[in-house]
């Protein structure tokens, strides 16, 4: 550098260098904000199921949790997501599935322990008959009174949700399953 400030030649070097940098540097600061997206958008949706649990729960009823925010939050954090995030997606939604069926279950026995619905015996939801979970596979079994500690007025509930990777972490013909057992006993 000289007193009347810098060469072409020290800009091109300086200019060369803040370029490869920044080739380096832009994939993690990418690969960042598409994490950063995807949690912000895992935490809004936890956030919209816990709130609409405790609205079913305190009016003791059912209630569909539904993203309605104008931006559309939950998409834009998932459309970024990388194949192993689409598996956990799916996990998620068959967790979410199998909770909305025990949720709908519950809020039943508190109003109608004797309803056909509750009787022992197994239901299945065929891939493509639940609303908005086409790629889904839902089987309901309820035992009456299986015995142990609970010997009578009790139900055992399992909801098994199948379905099927939509990345390349698995074959589509490879279906996955999430298994959510509970109890249900009768109000004295």
């Amino acid at each position: 550098m000289n007193a009347r400030g810098f060469t072409l030649a020290e800009i091109m070097v300086v200019l060369a260098i803040v370029g490869v940098l920044a080739t380096l540097v832009a994939p993690a600061l990418w690969s960042y904000a598409r994490t950063a997206a995807l949690q912000a958008a895992a935490r809004q949706l936890a956030t919209s199921i816990n709130l609409g649990r405790q609205v079913a729960i305190s009016r003791n009823t059912t209630v569909c949790v539904e993203d309605a925010s104008p931006t559309n939050i939950r998409l834009t954090g998932f459309q970024y997501a990388t194949s192993g995030v689409e598996l956990g997606r799916g996990e998620t939604t068959a967790a979410f599935l199998a909770e909305q069926r025990l949720e709908w279950l519950k809020s039943l026995a508190l109003t109608n322990w004797t309803s056909a619905t509750l009787e022992a015996g197994t239901t299945t939801e065929g891939y493509g008959s639940i609303a908005d979970a086409a790629l889904y596979r839902r089987v309901t079994t309820i035992t009456d009174s299986p015995g142990g500690p609970c010997a009578a007025n009790c139900k055992l509930v399992r909801v098994t949700v199948f379905y099927r990777p939509t990345t390349g972490q698995g074959q589509l013909d490879q279906e996955r399953r999430l298994d959510v057992v509970t109890m249900l006993v009768a109000r004295s």
